[in-house]
């Protein structure tokens, strides 16, 4: 059980393993059963991941990449609801908004939709959800600063 948590926290650098699971004490020893321990970890790594891209704060790829792909990792093999990996794991790619996060979301996605298709209504609504907070925020084709060269056809139809 530990090992799980420890991985999650090793790859942040960030929290000792009990301040991120009360339920657990300093050797990281819960009575929690280890895939719902594993869940709330998530869970927590994702909600800060989340808020550090929110504050534009430095992400790394290799980070974002990791952990996004634990969270489809966990999504894939789960049997239970897990409504706020989901959230996350569709929010993050769309926080940070760049061809790259999108590409990267994008391919986790579908392979949590492939392996695991009782999640798919909840990822199509996540995505529906950003989709129309970039045109709130009018990021990317919906940006004032975006560029396009309209087509008029001169010949009749």
């Amino acid at each position: 059980m530990a090992e799980i948590h420890a991985t999650w926290s090793v790859n942040l650098g960030i929290f000792p393993l009990h301040t991120l699971n009360p339920g657990l004490d300093e050797r990281g020893v819960s009575s929690v059963p280890r895939s719902t321990q594993e869940a709330e970890n998530a869970e927590a790594i994702l909600a800060q991941m989340e808020d550090r891209t929110a504050k534009r704060k430095f992400v790394s790829v290799w980070e974002l990449r990791d952990i996004l792909r634990r969270a489809a990792a966990l999504l894939c093999r789960t049997k239970k609801d897990r409504c706020a990996i989901v959230h996350h794991l569709v929010g993050i790619p769309f926080t940070i908004f760049s061809k790259q996060s999108i590409k990267l979301g994008i391919s986790l996605w579908l392979g949590v939709i492939n392996e695991n298709p009782r999640m798919e209504p909840r990822i199509f609504m996540e995505i529906a959800e950003n989709w129309e907070s970039t045109v709130r925020r009018r990021l990317g084709i919906f940006s004032e600063n975006f560029r396009y060269v309209t087509i008029v056809s001169t010949t009749p139809l």
